[in-house]
């Protein structure tokens, strides 16, 4: 049976849109380019994906879609040696996404993210990694 609507339907579809596009991403805590992100939409709109180039050959990618029966955005990361499953959506304007980071060597850890675009058009992406031994969230990536 065919559904109707699809993935234009709702503006959440376009919660992620400010992060769409072409972006040199400089580290904030060295101040040092990074890497290079591209987003893009795709599916008529109902899927954000993304392609890393890291400064030191890392590399990775992500899909980012709109889950409406759950109310929420989903995006799985998956990168060389591990995978990141977070969910969640806009709180005062930025996109915050939390669940879990899954390293190849078997252990997991708590992970939550945030981007909030600026006023001059960047976007900041911060994310933390839960400590379980110190009980306490560090800093994963924090950048511009």
């Amino acid at each position: 049976m065919a559904q109707s609507g699809g993935c234009q339907g709702s503006t959440h579809f376009n919660d992620f849109d400010f992060w769409l596009g072409d972006w040199d991403v400089t580290d904030n805590s060295s101040g040092q380019v990074a890497g290079f992100n591209s987003m893009s939409k795709q599916l008529n709109n109902c899927l954000v994906t993304e392609d890393w180039s890291g400064a030191s050959d890392t590399t990775g990618k992500s899909i980012n879609y709109f889950k409406p029966l759950r109310d929420e955005w989903r995006q799985v990361w998956v990168a060389p040696r591990y995978v990141i499953n977070v969910h969640g959506g806009l709180v005062d304007g930025a996109m915050v996404l939390t669940g879990s980071i899954d390293y190849f060597n078997a252990t997991t850890y708590d992970s939550r993210g945030s981007w909030t675009p600026s006023a001059d058009g960047s976007v900041r992406p911060f994310f933390e990694q839960y400590d379980p031994d110190e009980k306490t969230w560090r800093v994963w990536f924090d950048g511009r």
